[in-house]
């Protein structure tokens, strides 16, 4: 991810199996964390993977800690779940889930 030609962090899909994406957003730089880049970005990633990538479903991981980004997901339409991918199942997180139907809905 660059903003004005400067590297601010990385975003993308993994672990893509059976029309499920698993998506991911870092931004790196701690004074354009809050920002919105990362609203920009998952509104980005979402239709990228919805509509370019045909997925059905896609899920991620966040730190319980990350408030902010939990809202952000919610607000997307994400519910969390009780289960974590294996990456990161030793890790304080919440598993989410975003089906194809409801992103129609919700965006």
């Amino acid at each position: 991810v660059f903003l004005e030609k400067q590297y601010i962090g990385n975003c993308g899909y993994k672990n893509i199996n059976d029309n499920i994406g698993e998506l991911w957003i870092y931004i790196g730089i701690e004074s354009l964390q809050g920002k919105g880049f990362g609203i920009k970005i998952l509104h980005k990633l979402l239709w990228l993977g919805f509509n370019f990538l045909n997925l059905s479903k896609i899920v991620l991981n966040v730190a319980r800690y990350n408030v902010a980004a939990i809202k952000i997901y919610q607000k997307a339409g994400f519910e969390i779940r009780n289960k974590s991918s294996i990456e990161w199942e030793n890790r304080d997180t919440f598993f989410m889930e975003l089906q194809k139907e409801k992103y129609k809905t919700t965006n």
